[in-house]
């Protein structure tokens, strides 16, 4: 909605507004220019800044003694892929007419 009202104000200000005044084309697109940041500013108004947003404490380490949560079962991942790509095998190569001659002629 915003969006298309600064079109609308955007398109009048330099298609139709300097044919009749050049103050008021300029009025309005600055008008225009300031929308989107307001409307960006007042839709993340309660986004959560401030003391009542502060993210939560990390967990406490568990006291020497304490045991230990038990390891997850199931099935092993698969090892990991390996960080390099194997080269390609050599192409044979064979002379310049081989190359260029088209199949089955």
């Amino acid at each position: 909605m915003l969006m298309g009202t600064c079109l609308v104000l955007l398109f009048l200000s330099w298609v139709v507004l300097p044919r009749f005044s050049m103050t008021a084309s300029v009025v309005l697109s600055v008008i225009a220019m300031v929308i989107p940041p307001v409307a960006a500013i007042v839709a993340n108004w309660n986004t959560g800044f401030g003391p009542e947003a502060d993210p939560p404490d990390p967990p406490v380490a568990s006291p020497p003694g304490a045991p230990r949560p038990a390891e997850p079962t199931g099935t092993p991942s698969a090892p990991p892929r390996p960080a390099v790509v194997p080269a390609l095998p050599p192409r044979p190569r064979g002379s310049g007419e081989d190359r260029n001659r088209r199949p089955g002629g």
